[in-house]
């Protein structure tokens, strides 16, 4: 009978174990993540995909920018082809640039 009560002490603590050890593994994931250092590798995800407010000046060709739903791409034949935020992109010249 001493066995029998163990055994449910020792099964019952196992429902609390799992969570905490998922919370565990899931803030060490965010970690590494975010601290390239620790891993000593390039992040999965690009960083203009992993924060909303893209800088979308530094992105250089077309296929780049159309890829972030927060740019648009602007052609011009006065000026050089250029990326830019979707609000930034409203507020241009239409007679000088046309955005995708």
């Amino acid at each position: 009978m001493l066995n029998l009560s163990m055994e449910t002490t020792s099964s019952s603590k196992l429902p609390i174990f799992f969570p905490i050890l998922f919370l565990l593994l899931l803030s060490l994931a965010a970690a590494a993540e975010t601290d390239n250092s620790f891993t000593g590798k390039a992040p999965l995800i690009p960083s203009w995909r992993r924060t909303s407010f893209a800088d979308c000046t530094e992105m250089s060709s077309r296929s780049q920018c159309l890829q972030n739903p927060m740019c648009r791409w602007c052609r011009s034949e006065a000026l050089d082809d250029m990326s830019f935020k979707k609000a930034e992109a409203r507020r241009l010249p239409q007679q000088v640039f046309l955005c995708n």
